[in-house]
């Protein structure tokens, strides 16, 4: 099992179109500004673990204005970005695990601002997608609620 986990690092290349590749680029270098904007606009509130501070206010201007969670979202145009420019079955799969291991931070960090901001932070939620902006200037709580619906109706 470990040897073909090795090779697979090693020899799980895949071929991709050089247009996707150089994609990949134009990704990587826009989710570095994206991370250092997210960082710059949160100034002293940024902290590495889910707290708060006595000081700590909502954001909702800069990238913040845009989306929920910017950083996240640099992090995962990054992982992309790895696996468009390796080329890496291990490396891809490995950001697709992390993903979801981030995805599951941002539940946690987002309990914690619903419980310190309240319906501050729920009426922020429902202007600002989570990782991307919302479509159209709907509202994203109630174009998610939308999709819901029409998805269950179609499993039921």
């Amino acid at each position: 099992m470990v040897f073909r986990v090795a090779l697979l690092a090693v020899e799980g290349a895949y071929t991709l179109p050089r247009f996707l590749r150089w994609a990949g680029v134009v990704l990587g270098l826009t989710a570095v500004w994206l991370g250092y904007a997210a960082h710059r606009t949160r100034g002293t509130s940024f902290t590495a673990t889910i707290k708060t501070q006595d000081d700590h206010r909502l954001v909702g201007k800069g990238v913040y204005g845009w989306i929920r969670h910017p950083m996240y979202t640099s992090f995962f145009a990054l992982l992309v970005t790895s696996a468009l420019l390796t080329t890496n079955w291990l490396i891809g799969a490995l950001g697709l695990v992390y993903s979801l291991l981030i995805v599951q931070r941002v539940s946690d960090e987002e309990a914690m601002l619903l419980e310190t901001f309240g319906d501050d932070y729920r009426r922020y939620m429902g202007r600002k997608g989570r990782f991307l902006p919302s479509l159209f200037g709907w509202p994203v709580e109630g174009y998610r609620s939308r999709i819901g619906q029409a998805l269950v109706s179609r499993m039921l």
